[in-house]
């Protein structure tokens, strides 16, 4: 009976160290697409292309304590799996090394007239395998508030509202031979960010769906955008290659709305739209003459 008892004891105290030990890492899912490529030595054979679709998760353990002497800025050094970035570009995955985590997030509150909000891993493995690429790795996604509005410490964040927030060096990913010869640079534009249970739900709500159709696509002077379900005070942003919110339009309510050129130049544009801060649809717009 008493090993039993003790047994007892011994698996209830194991689920609750692991419930506390997983409780601790922040998973997010973000998606965009690719705006900018440069592989002059063409090492991923063409894999990876503007307008490319962008799917990864970024994980962080919240119970990191800030390492920074500076009262408006937090380090948070994560050096064990499962902390890090995993990126998906069609056939390829860009992830942290997990036997080598060296993973970094940074908060910045009112410093240097901005807020800030980086994430960033140093050791990385490419997958299917770039030899060239295997001396230096570089994931990192950077966002910037010059309002200074969007934090309100340097605590570690467990939401992000893109709506807060601009991009001006968006996510990178970054490799580079010994001999600095042969290397790679890939930026993204993130047009989505949540919980990845929070994200899944939306996607099976709406994606799932279909529930956007953009018509005529690409547009000449303007499209509509048609919605399968009805939307309700929603809010629609395009933005352009550089991560730079273009257009806006608050207060969308209906099954469809329809958009106009006005004074953007032609090349491609992604559609980012919202309803009660949580991003329901994202798609890429192209724009002739």
């Amino acid at each position: 009976m008493k090993t039993a008892i003790r047994t007892s004891i011994i698996i209830v105290l194991f689920q609750l160290y692991c419930f506390d030990s997983f409780s601790q890492i922040r998973t997010l899912c973000i998606k965009g697409a690719v705006v900018y490529v440069d592989d002059m030595q063409n090492v991923l054979s063409g894999s990876v292309a503007v307008g490319d679709s962008v799917n990864g998760k970024i994980k962080y353990d919240l119970s990191i304590t800030d390492n920074n002497s500076l009262t408006q800025v937090g380090d948070y050094y994560n050096t064990l799996a499962p902390a890090g970035i995993q990126v998906n570009i069609n056939s390829r995955i860009f992830q942290t090394d997990s036997n080598n985590v060296n993973f970094l997030l940074e908060t910045v509150n009112n410093y240097n007239n901005n807020d800030n909000i980086v994430f960033r891993s140093y050791n990385n493995i490419f997958t299917p395998d770039v030899p060239a690429l295997n001396f230096e790795t570089h994931i990192a996604w950077q966002l910037n508030d010059t309002n200074q509005t969007a934090l309100s410490s340097t605590n570690i964040p467990t939401f992000i509202n893109l709506n807060s927030w601009q991009q001006p060096f968006a996510l990178t990913i970054e490799g580079s031979n010994m001999d600095g010869d042969t290397n790679i640079f890939i930026r993204a534009l993130v047009t989505n960010v949540d919980t990845c249970e929070n994200l899944t739900s939306i996607e099976n709500l709406f994606h799932e769906k279909n529930m956007v159709v953009v018509y005529p696509n690409p547009l000449n002077s303007s499209a509509t955008i048609q919605f399968n379900s009805v939307i309700n005070n929603a809010e629609l942003n395009i933005y352009n290659l550089y991560g730079q919110k273009v257009i806006t339009i608050n207060h969308i309510s209906g099954d469809r709305i329809k958009i106009y050129r006005d004074h953007l130049q032609s090349g491609v544009y992604f559609i980012h739209l919202t309803q009660d801060s949580k991003t329901i649809v994202t798609d890429k717009l192209i724009i002739t003459d």
